[in-house]
């Protein structure tokens, strides 16, 4: 990440002087404060990987700056977009479905799941059961949301 940012010199020094560490220990005590459990992603070829689920096509070829492209199936998007479809499918796949995963930060205007990158990793706290209850968020919605 810091290798890859060009702003200027003024606001490079300002960006890349961001204590990653700090950040992730300020953020994991808040959340576990909160009661709200995180986990650590390798983010490991999300943003050269196609989020299509047919395709799932790993090439450095596909990511050329902010646009991804898929030299497989011809699919093309902004980079941002197939970067967080990959880390859905990697940290809520045994958690909720992607779609469901998506229904839940859309309802909940992103406090349903939040995120927050560092490095070559990635924090995600999901919302246990009982607290998306308290937010208004149903089972049935959630089961409705897979179909």
């Amino acid at each position: 990440m810091r290798d890859s940012i060009n702003y200027g010199t003024r606001m490079n020094r300002h960006l890349h002087s961001v204590p990653f560490a700090k950040l992730r220990d300020l953020i994991t005590y808040k959340v576990a404060r909160d009661g709200v459990s995180s986990d650590d992603v390798d983010p490991e070829y999300t943003s050269q990987r196609c989020p299509r689920t047919a395709c799932l096509y790993t090439e450095r070829g596909n990511r050329r700056e902010k646009w991804f492209k898929c030299r497989d199936r011809r699919f093309h998007n902004l980079i941002q977009n197939p970067i967080t479809d990959n880390y859905y499918r990697r940290v809520l796949q045994t958690k909720f479905t992607l779609k469901q995963a998506k229904i839940i930060v859309a309802a909940g205007g992103g406090s349903g799941v939040q995120r927050t990158v560092w490095g070559r990793h990635l924090r995600r706290q999901v919302l246990a059961p009982d607290q998306s209850m308290r937010l208004g968020w149903s089972r049935e919605r959630l089961s409705g949301a897979s179909t």
